[in-house]
């Protein structure tokens, strides 16, 4: 249960901070959990792309690789990020 809480804590923090523009504070957080899920990977993707921060959003993607499989929320995320690549 414990492990579940901390997980929605670290949730809201990091929204919380994407929502602000302050993805270093949000990327501090995400790399303190210790459970990582293909959400919790894309949330952090979408931030970057949402803050127009697109080589850290792609940087993470190919991290993300390493660790879990992406799912369509992922693709979505990284076409988002890439959206905001000037032509």
């Amino acid at each position: 249960m414990t492990e579940v809480k901390d997980g929605v804590i670290y949730y809201v923090m990091k929204d919380g901070y994407v929502k602000s523009g302050d993805m270093t504070s949000s990327r501090r957080l995400f790399n303190e959990m210790r459970f990582r899920t293909v959400a919790s990977w894309n949330d952090m993707i979408n931030g970057y792309a949402l803050n127009g921060d697109v080589s850290a959003a792609l940087d993470l993607f190919l991290a993300m690789l390493r660790e879990v499989k992406p799912d369509e929320v992922t693709i979505l995320a990284v076409l988002s990020a890439c959206n905001h690549i000037a032509v």
